[in-house]
Order: C-alpha cells, then structure tokens, then sequence
C-alpha cells in the first residue's frame, strides 16, 4: 500500500570618563535582545518557514550578524533596533519537534566593542511520515505526526470516494511543534479493503474539509 502526499589613562578625568563609557557600553550588551515571532516553524517537502526575528539594544546604524541554527545579516536602526526574516532549519525527513539556537551580534563602528543576544526556538515537518511506505490492512506501523494543535487528539478520517467510511484516534499532540509518535495499520475497518482512500488528519473529532489545521493524504493498494 502505497502513500502520495496531497498537500581605559591620562588623569582622572580621563579614567572617569572612560569608566562611564565602559559602563554604558557594558549597559547596552545587556540590554541586547531578540525574540522570535512564533514558538516553532513547519517546514513541508517543497518548502522551509521563514523566521522573522525582532531585535533591540544593538549598536545603531550598524550591521548585525544572524547565526547558530539560522545565518542571516540586517543592518540595525538609528535606535539599535531591526527586524529580519530568515529560513528556518530544514534538515529532517519526518515530523518530529527540534531545537534550533539563534545568536544575533554587532559591534561598535568607532570602539569595536560587540554585542550580542540568544534565544531559542523550535521547527519540524508538517503533516505525516510512515515507517514503512507499504501499508497493509492489518499492518501496523508508525506514524509520525506534526503540525498539529498542541494538547488536543489527532483524528483520522478515511474516505472512500466521497462516503465517509471511518475514523481513527492516534493520541494527543505535543510540545510547541503539535507532533506525535503513534501504532496504527493502515486502515481502521478490518472487514473493508478498498483499492484507494482518502484520509483527512485533523484535531476535530467530527469530520469538516475546512478543519485547520488539515493534512490530506490519499492511498492506494500496490
């Protein structure tokens, strides 16, 4: 059964002054922050998220370097602020939530002092992945589930044409990116063996085309 995817002094004024300096500058990488615009990014076979990040308490007018899990460069603001868009990692085959690290950097034209800040955010592939691509009726196999609403059950609906035939429960999706590791065969009615169906994944427990999110998926008998 197979699957296709749908979807420092010269005196002491000197040394005080440069004192203050080193204070405000100290003060400034402190205050250097970043944030991102959502807590994970959904990558799909045929295309990567984009990442906007949010930035202030840089050094101003001047470039900004974007690394760790993501690479990128803006220039910040006459305040020390920016935003930016970049691509989110996209490095997996299968659903699954992983941890991505984002450091943005600059530094001072004049005195070469750098600045930096941290954080964290999270990205998979969206939809479903199998552990084996033929599916039997009475086969078990895993599915791998992501994209979906975080805390709520993951429903399958299984189509035939346009009769709706059954349903299936795998678990509650988890962490920030809505995945889930589940068992099941392939089709949920063991006395039915259609040549084809249809099944729409979704968090409603009564069937709707327009449920968001859905992943559509149509199988086939090989």
């Amino acid at each position: 059964m197979g699957f296709d995817l749908r979807r420092h002094t010269a005196g002491v004024t000197v040394g005080a002054a440069t004192l203050l300096a080193s204070g405000a500058l100290a003060a400034q990488a402190s205050a250097a922050q970043i944030a991102l615009n959502a807590g994970c990014y959904l990558n799909t076979t045929s295309s990567t998220a984009k990442v906007t990040i949010a930035g202030r308490g840089f050094f101003p007018s001047s470039s900004v370097d974007i690394s760790g899990g993501v690479f990128g460069t803006v220039t910040a603001d006459a305040a020390g602020n920016f935003v930016t868009t970049v691509r989110a990692p996209n490095d997996t085959i299968k659903p699954g939530a992983k941890k991505f690290t984002v450091t943005a950097s600059n530094a001072d034209p004049t005195t070469g002092q750098t600045v930096s800040a941290l954080t964290t955010g999270h990205y998979s592939l969206a939809g479903l992945a199998l552990s084996d691509t033929v599916v039997g009726f009475g086969k078990r196999i895993t599915y791998y589930f992501g994209g979906f609403r975080p805390g709520k059950q993951i429903y399958g609906h299984y189509l035939v044409g346009r009769r709706l035939t059954g349903r299936k429960r795998f678990g509650k999706a988890t962490g920030p990116c809505g995945t889930l590791k589940a068992k099941a065969t392939g089709y949920p009615i063991s006395n039915a063996q259609p040549d084809k169906w249809t099944v729409y994944y979704d968090n409603v427990k009564k069937f709707k085309k327009n449920a968001i999110p859905t992943y559509v998926y149509g199988f086939h008998k090989v």
